[in-house]
């Protein structure tokens, strides 16, 4: 394949499209999509002749298309709203679609405080497993809730607040996850960025005013 474009026309191929994706082998491989001439349709979208096939998914997936509004409308029950929303989608100025309009949520709340709220304090909330240390570490709910509620609290103090912008420059470890919880239950905004890259100039780029390198 070159540059995406079949360099064989196969049969029942059109030149110029790319095969059917598949997964699994020898020949249990599901087709993910078919060859259209006009955009995908939802019966492309659902593999039914996969084992992990469940008749409750397609109907979920369908009712998710066919009658979306009620649909998400009970999702959304599922989560904790400081402020419920006035409509469930606006689609008056495509394709800029808006959800759930006017409500209000807080990410950080519902990731962990209302777990431990719930009675799951000692449940285990992270699993970080270090191929470097050969070790795994686990972080129950109440422990989030703390080192979160702490971390939330230094940054304050830092003067970060609903609508800023925090860089966090770290590696893949739990640190991390407690950082954006930490970030987002202020309100403000997160941008990740792994730790092998160049500080400054993503700094630069972004001009976020405070960014937790570790600790």
């Amino acid at each position: 394949m070159i540059n995406g474009d079949l360099t064989e026309q196969q049969p029942g191929i059109q030149p110029g499209l790319q095969p059917a994706s598949r997964v699994g082998s020898k020949g249990n491989g599901v087709i993910l999509s078919h060859f259209r001439d006009d955009h995908l349709h939802e019966e492309d979208l659902v593999m039914k002749q996969s084992r992990f096939y469940s008749p409750k998914y397609e109907e979920t997936f369908r009712r998710s298309l066919e009658d979306r509004e009620a649909f998400w409308s009970e999702v959304a029950e599922t989560v904790s709203w400081t402020k419920r929303w006035e409509k469930v989608v606006d689609d008056s100025n495509q394709p800029f679609t808006k959800w759930f309009v006017g409500g209000e949520l807080n990410a950080c709340y519902n990731a962990v405080d209302r777990h431990v709220e719930a009675g799951r304090k000692d449940k285990v909330a992270l699993i970080h497993a270090s191929p470097v240390t050969n070790t795994t570490r686990k972080v129950t709910y109440g422990e989030l809730q703390d080192q979160v509620s702490r971390l939330a609290g230094g940054l304050a103090a830092l003067g970060v607040s609903k609508g800023d912008r925090v860089l966090i420059y770290m590696p893949l470890i739990p640190e991390t996850i407690i950082a954006m919880l930490a970030t987002v239950r202020l309100g403000a905004v997160h941008s990740v960025v792994f730790g092998g890259e160049n500080t400054w100039e993503v700094l630069l780029f972004l001009y976020c005013r405070y960014y937790p390198t570790g600790w």
